[in-house]
Parts: C-alpha cells; structure tokens; sequence
C-alpha cells in the first residue's frame, strides 16, 4: 500500500489537472523589434486554451506566427501583453514573466538538447528531474534498468546502445531520444515543432506515435506543428490555424476529419 501522503499528493496532482487547463493563452500580442525601433508584429491578440488530455494541430503557411508561439509557451519570448497560464501556474501577464513552464520543446534538429560527446545513458541522467546529493544513484543497476525500460519504449534498439555517444546515432534513434527524455521528464504538456521534418516517414510515423501514446498515459496534452498536414488530420483532435499571427479558425477533428485541400484552404 502507498504511503498517505503520496496518496494525498497525487489526489491533489489529479484535482489541479480536472480544475486547470493545461495551456490558456488569452489576448496575447508579440512583435520582434527591429533595427530603428521598429517592431514587426508576429502574434496578434491570440487566444485559446487547451484542455488536458488533448492533442492540437497547429497548421499556417510560413511566417504564420506557429514557431513563434511554440517559443511563447516555452518561455523563450516573452510577449508584449496578455497572460499565459501554464495548468494553475500564471507564466507571462502584461509582458512580465512571471514563472517558468513545465514544458518540453522537440524540434525538427534530431541531437537539439542532446550531448553529443556523451552516451546515450549519460544523456539520460542529465535529463533526469531527480536530484541527488551524489552521483552513486545515476550509476546503481537500478537506474539503468529504468533507463533501459523507457529506451525500450522507441522499438529502435536504444537500449542496445547505451554506452554509445549519442552522436553516432542516425537521425530517427536521436530524435526518439529526444522525445522519450522529455515525455519522462513532463508531465503537462509537450511541444512537438516539425519534429518528423528531416526524418523518413515510417521513422516520422513512429517517433509521433510514441510521442503521442506516451503524452496521453499520463493524461497530459500536445501541440503538434507540421507541414505534413496528414499527420496532423490522422492524430489531432483539434486543429489550430493561424494566419499572419491571428487565429483564424478552431476545428474540432474529432467528430469530423477534414481534407488537406480544406486546411490549405483556410490557410490562403
């Protein structure tokens, strides 16, 4: 039997994620500044929130503000105005950060976030959130059993090269190194930028799919970004469109699968 106040605590995780949502973003305006002080506006008054649990499509043409607003809810920029709320957490508000997020950002750069010169399971107790006061626990059989049952979790062989430098990796093995440390390592909300982008398609469909299932085990949500709009259609349950910085549909996908000749449409 657990212990009460594990009990209690996880009751208490439980209630925060039915009483938030896991991203509320609500009239959020963000602009580079360029050279003379002039400002080019990228996000224009945005606002949606999404639930948890769910998975989001976020679609638009280039420049349509979708890295921009990764960056946004990563913490990277902080915008000019509005309030980003990450589950009870108030991140930004009227272009003061306030807090960091506890999100994790998967780019289309398989070795992003990567330390190339260390192996595989070095990689994995740097990512760890657990902290110890010494370094005997990141190397107990335990530890790496642990390791090698969330490695295992790609269908890749990961676990198979463990004391291997993770720049000797192919691409596809890196990137679901990538994803598999920051599914371990968040439990609200991942951010998935064109992470398919210089991968083959089965190894693109598989590192999604991972992403995906893993993220929904744990009730937590994602926001997918890519120009392979049938990963989008297959996998979101809503799609996000944006154009020129301003949301200017919300789709539910879940009821009804649109065509990627309809998005391409909404995207004009």
């Amino acid at each position: 039997m657990d212990p009460l106040p594990d009990k209690l605590e996880t009751e208490a995780y439980n209630n925060t994620k039915r009483d938030h949502s896991a991203i509320r973003i609500q009239n959020v305006d963000f602009a580079y500044r360029l050279q003379g002080g002039v400002r080019f506006g990228v996000l224009k008054n945005t606002t949606f929130s999404v639930p948890y649990g769910q998975i989001v499509g976020l679609v638009g043409r280039n420049a349509s503000g979708k890295s921009t607003l990764l960056s946004v809810l990563r913490g990277f920029l902080v915008p000019q105005s509005g309030i980003l709320t990450i589950g009870s957490k108030i991140i930004f508000k009227s272009g003061k950060r306030l807090d960091s997020p506890d999100i994790s950002l998967i780019t289309q750069r398989a070795d992003a976030g990567l330390a190339p010169t260390m192996t595989v399971f070095e990689n994995y107790v740097l990512a760890s959130k657990t902290r110890h006061q010494c370094l005997t626990w990141a190397y107990s059989k335990r530890t790496k059993d642990q390791c090698a049952i969330l490695l295992k979790k790609a269908g890749m062989g990961l676990e198979n090269k463990m004391e291997e430098q993770t720049r000797f990796l192919s691409g596809g093995q890196q990137q679901a190194l990538s994803v598999l440390l920051s599914i371990d390592n968040t439990d609200s909300v991942l951010l998935l930028d064109e992470p398919t982008a210089s991968l083959d398609a089965f190894s693109g469909s598989r590192i999604l799919d991972l992403a995906i299932t893993a993220m929904l085990s744990k009730s937590g949500s994602v926001i997918l970004v890519s120009h392979r709009l049938h990963d989008i259609i297959e996998r979101c349950q809503r799609i996000v469109v944006l154009n020129r910085g301003e949301l200017v549909a919300d789709l539910d996908n879940s009821s009804f699968n649109y065509s990627e000749k309809e998005l391409e449409g909404l995207m004009e």
